[in-house]
């Protein structure tokens, strides 16, 4: 899942080019609760089945739903667009320090301690493609 899932941001990077605002993803156990918030009142998951493409088109910044988290099935299916993800801090966590993050790197990162989440990751421009499970970045992958 971890090699599919960045490719599926690797080329979300690509193909969003350069109004791309940045993206965050949540796989989630939906048999979990978790702490996330919709942050448009009616946002509407794509209807198209390409993940790629969906994923890219919302991470504009010209959508209106670039902003928060995109959650997404252990399959990889698109289930839930534009979410306030909403972590607890957990301060034993390690955090690699010479990299530039922000705010949407910590979130996935705390919040991949959750029970439910399986993986989450976030991917930008500047900083690349970061994956991860229980509190630890299990991937990386400049771009």
């Amino acid at each position: 899942m971890i090699e599919k899932l960045s490719e599926t941001l690797r080329d979300v990077v690509k193909l969003a080019g350069k109004d791309f605002s940045g993206v965050g993803v949540i796989v989630w156990n939906e048999k979990f609760d978790i702490p996330i918030f919709p942050l448009r009142a009616n946002a509407n998951v794509p209807k198209n089945d390409n993940l790629v493409q969906n994923l890219a088109q919302i991470s504009s910044l010209s959508s209106d739903l670039h902003d928060g988290f995109h959650i997404l099935t252990p399959t990889l299916e698109l289930i839930r667009v534009a979410q306030y993800f909403s972590p607890p801090i957990i301060n034993e966590i390690r955090l690699n320090r010479e990299r530039r993050f922000g705010g949407r790197y910590l979130a996935a990162l705390f919040g991949s301690k959750i029970q439910g989440i399986v993986l989450s990751a976030v991917a930008t421009q500047a900083l690349g493609i970061a994956i991860f499970k229980n509190g630890k970045e299990i991937y990386f992958e400049e771009l």
